[in-house]
């Protein structure tokens, strides 16, 4: 999959360098190959070995001055520029719904595949104004939340 992408993204002219993240503890090691890979950005692949550290990426990333973005729609609040994905707490309900059908007595291998059916947009002003980057009237009239 990484090969695609990499692929899809020198054909625009981009270049994707991976900053691998095993653990938590690597965390700072990840940071050093994203610094001395010197991008323009960065992009947090939803993971959910890195939920719990989206406040430390998205702090990096305002303190490199890198505009970040994330298919974990919480990452804007914390300081993330963008977040594009499936709501967190719909996914939620989702999964306690799951869960109780499972305690009722439904075979796991019985109940349905879903996919989320929509997606939110979340925009941090605050980091577009801290990297001096305008967001356009369009997308902010699209946005599912903007945080100011």
């Amino acid at each position: 999959m990484l090969a695609n992408m990499q692929a899809q993204a020198s054909a625009m002219g981009m270049t994707i360098v991976p900053a691998v993240l095993q653990t938590p503890e690597g965390l700072d090691a990840a940071f050093s190959t994203v610094i001395a890979a010197g991008p323009e950005a960065l992009h947090l692949l939803a993971d959910s070995g890195n939920q719990g550290l989206t406040d430390r990426i998205a702090d990096f990333a305002l303190q490199q001055r890198l505009p970040s973005f994330s298919t974990l729609t919480r990452f804007a609040e914390f300081g993330g520029l963008i977040a594009y994905g499936a709501s967190l707490s719909k996914l939620l309900v989702r999964a306690g719904y799951f869960t109780k059908r499972i305690l009722d007595g439904t075979k796991p291998a019985d109940l349905p595949v879903e996919q989320p059916t929509r997606v939110e947009l979340w925009i941090n002003l605050k980091t577009a104004k801290s990297l001096k980057l305008a967001v356009p009237a369009t997308l902010l009239a699209v946005a599912d939340e903007v945080i100011e």
